[in-house]
């Protein structure tokens, strides 16, 4: 099992360290290329882009990890999650056509070609992970890693070798979108054999449980992503680029503890129905031990690393970014440790109290960037921040508490 583990793990790592390269290098072009205000306008379109996938794709991979772990292949159950899969895609176009043009009479602040291109960017990410969480599943996460380093590929050698071509948002958003169809359907071939004798038929057979997935996916981009764009309403384009900026690289840093969580999904939850030889309770507790370390180590480095790594990206956000990362190099200690949180609850059939926790504070989150944002700007949001962090922390790690202490093995 460590083994096996281990493995996952390591490709999960690589896989997510292409993909958050991939990100941050273009934060890197359109801060260089693009300017202040791209940055600004690009963070923007982010949001909608993450948006557009959570909704389109019922934000379902971490569903398809944990369910397809604990099927054989070519069972009838293994069939109704793949059917689910297919319903999804089909389903999640409807929102792509429908939601731009609904946004489009209440917000101004990116053109309607930007909404149209970061709706179908943002469909073909969530089709993306949604295969990714097939993938998982079945431990081929050496094809995800194979697949994301093409993309990075795909994104990057355009821009490093005709960067004078891609010198819009929409631009770049075209050569992203052209890449994430290519590994969609490299990822499809990736799992072909699973389809052999499939039979579908439209239909969502687990929505009683999928909905908490969905609606906590919503949760989780709003908890991410929705500062950038309350505050679009309160502070121009070029600062928003300097947070926009500040943020990515926070995330970053906690790329380890969400890769290393997705990745122990499949275990955890096999240990959980006790087909394991390692025990649930003692499994976990070391899981918790293992993420707290970590979580102290990568704070520390984001704190007394910031400078450096804002004035390799843009040294005109030097002051601005380095005294957000500051605040935020103490809030990742309590977000680095609710990750591994997340993946138990997921994995103990728990979703409805994670999508409880995270829809609350989603709505807390909102309500504070508000009012806070309106008042005080960046600094205001960061405050936000970590409110909110210490309200999952606490909360989710109330409830794994009690999972893990009560746990008892059903045959």
């Amino acid at each position: 099992m460590i083994r096996r583990i281990v493995s996952t793990s390591f490709f999960a790592i690589l896989s997510r360290i292409f993909i958050t390269s991939t990100n941050l290098y273009i934060v890197f072009f359109v801060s260089r290329n693009v300017g202040k205000t791209g940055l600004g306008t690009y963070g923007i379109v982010f949001f909608f882009f993450i948006l557009f996938s959570s909704i389109s794709s019922f934000s379902l991979n971490i569903f398809f990890g944990k369910e397809i772990a604990r099927h054989d292949k070519g069972s009838r159950e293994e069939s109704n999650i793949l059917n689910e899969f297919v319903s999804a895609a089909i389903i999640g176009v409807l929102p792509v056509i429908i939601l731009p043009i609904i946004i489009s009479f209440f917000y101004n602040k990116i053109s309607f070609s930007l909404l149209v291109i970061s709706a179908v960017s943002g469909y073909l990410l969530g089709l993306e992970r949604n295969i990714g969480g097939i993938l998982l599943g079945k431990e081929k996460m050496q094809q995800e890693s194979l697949a994301n380093f093409l993309s990075f590929l795909i994104i990057v050698s355009p821009m490093v070798l005709s960067g004078g071509y891609f010198n819009s948002i929409d631009k770049i958003f075209y050569l992203r979108s052209f890449a994430l169809l290519i590994i969609v359907l490299l990822k499809l071939w990736f799992i072909r054999d699973y389809f052999k004798g499939f039979v579908f038929s439209l239909k969502l057979r687990f929505f009683k449980e999928e909905k908490y997935y969905w609606f906590g996916g919503m949760s989780t981009v709003l908890l991410r992503e929705v500062d950038v764009l309350i505050l679009s309403f309160f502070i121009d384009k070029s600062l928003l680029g300097a947070y926009f900026l500040a943020l990515r690289i926070y995330y970053a840093f906690g790329l380890i503890a969400e890769v290393v969580g997705m990745s122990l999904i499949p275990f955890i939850s096999r240990s959980y129905k006790g087909k394991e030889k390692n025990g649930f309770k003692d499994f976990n507790k070391i899981i918790l031990l293992f993420f707290l370390f970590f979580a102290f180590t990568f704070s520390i480095l984001l704190l007394i690393s910031r400078n450096w790594i804002i004035s390799t990206f843009f040294s005109e956000f030097l002051t601005s970014s380095a005294r957000y990362l500051y605040y935020l190099s103490f809030i990742l200690f309590f977000r680095f440790f609710t990750y591994s949180t997340n993946v138990i609850l997921t994995s103990a059939d728990a979703q409805h109290i994670r999508f409880n926790t995270k829809f609350l504070a989603s709505l807390l989150m909102i309500g504070l960037n508000i009012v806070l944002g309106s008042l005080y700007g960046v600094e205001g949001i960061i405050a936000t921040k970590l409110i909110v962090e210490l309200f999952i922390f606490f909360v989710l790690g109330y409830f794994v508490k009690q999972i893990i202490q009560g746990y008892k093995l059903v045959i």
